[in-house]
């Protein structure tokens, strides 16, 4: 079963993949959607939050050894 954290983390994915594909449809002028802010931002938001995500399940492993 799925824990909260799991799907957390697939939707952390999901959301960054649409908000980079749509980026690159802005810049090739596809698509005239405006983004709330700039892809390097996103980028940074998504690396914080996977590393916030291994280190709680790091720090869970490490409890129950």
């Amino acid at each position: 079963m799925l824990d909260k954290k799991h799907i957390f983390r697939r939707m952390n994915f999901i959301i960054f993949i649409s908000y980079s594909f749509l980026s690159i449809l802005n810049d090739l002028n596809i698509t005239t959607i405006p983004l709330p802010f700039d892809l390097s931002v996103c980028i940074v938001l998504f690396l914080c939050f996977n590393s916030i995500f291994e280190q709680s399940n790091d720090h869970h492993k490490n409890n129950k050894l």
